[in-house]
């Protein structure tokens, strides 16, 4: 039994023990997931089964999707709902026609400051150990890309902003939050969040703990996503079935052409999935090699 399973995190629960309730459901004890989501925060959790824990550092890097809500006029420690507010600002007259020219602006790529209190790490601790003992530090930007905003709904009079993110690995929602009050000339914190799409998994797919608890054994196996399917960012390769013993022994295969791949890192097939391989070239040649066998 090896795959993945897009399960509905509900808020209260961390990460890990979503993992420790998979395994007693499951009866087996090879869980992991695909990419933290905080105790307050709801939605989508890949959790992976057995073999496909090998998957997780790619799944890392798939892009998030999220519905937040951003409110404005007030400063909390945190940049979110459960901080302590540090003081609080007037909110200049706006309408719904500048918070679209202004959410709109942070499309594409930009360097962003991760808030104090996150688990990235400077010098060897972690943010929040600094913000916790009331030490100040230089946090680094980090380079960070946002493809796709909608604004969902703007309260003007509540001075509440609803709005759909899609955006890269690294993304923090609740400094884009921050971001955009300020450069609505106010400050403002993430008053709600909730992730909607992770690794290619949809929310409206997605499983609660309590549904998957009362499913068959039988029913259980059938919603687990097969390893390739769930590596939606990585391209494939079939070499054919000739290959298939080079390739599972950790042999170099040479290919015919590079030209049709951009990337180095790619799914490999040999008449069916085997696993993740790079391509390195030599005096001209090009050839692949399976860095991580996934084959069932």
């Amino acid at each position: 039994m090896n795959g993945v399973l897009n399960v509905f995190k509900e808020r209260g629960m961390t990460s890990r023990n979503v993992v420790d309730k998979i395994r007693r459901i499951y009866g087996i004890k090879k869980v992991g997931h695909g990419g933290t989501l905080d105790p307050e925060v709801a939605g989508v959790l890949p959790i992976l089964i057995n073999r496909a824990t090998k998957i997780a550092d790619y799944l890392h890097l798939e892009d998030k999707e999220y519905i937040s809500e951003l409110t404005l006029g007030e400063k909390r420690d945190t940049d979110d709902f459960t901080g302590q507010t540090e003081f609080v600002k007037e909110v200049p007259e706006i309408d719904e026609g500048l918070v679209r020219e202004v959410i709109n602006s942070f499309l594409g790529k930009s360097m962003q400051v991760p808030p104090i209190y996150s688990a990235k790490r400077l010098n060897g601790k972690r943010l929040y150990e600094y913000a916790r003992k009331g030490q100040e530090v230089e946090i680094e930007p980090a380079e960070i890309e946002i493809y796709e905003v909608e604004i969902m709904k703007v309260d003007i009079q509540g001075h509440k902003i609803l709005f759909r993110v899609k955006c890269s690995k690294g993304t923090y929602i609740r400094s884009l939050c921050r971001d955009i009050a300020e450069r609505l000339g106010t400050s403002g914190y993430m008053s709600y969040l909730i992730r909607t799409e992770s690794a290619g998994l949809r929310i409206e797919d997605a499983i609660s703990i309590e549904r998957l608890s009362q499913l068959s054994e039988g029913d259980r196996y059938k919603i687990l996503i097969p390893m390739d399917l769930a590596l939606t960012s990585l391209k494939s390769i079939d070499l054919g079935k000739d290959k298939h013993f080079n390739l599972i022994n950790g042999q170099y295969v040479k290919l015919d052409k590079k030209s049709d791949f951009k990337e180095d890192v790619l799914k490999v097939y040999a008449g069916e999935f085997i696993g993740i391989g790079k391509i390195s070239e030599n005096n001209g040649n090009y050839y692949i090699k399976i860095i991580k066998r996934l084959e069932i």
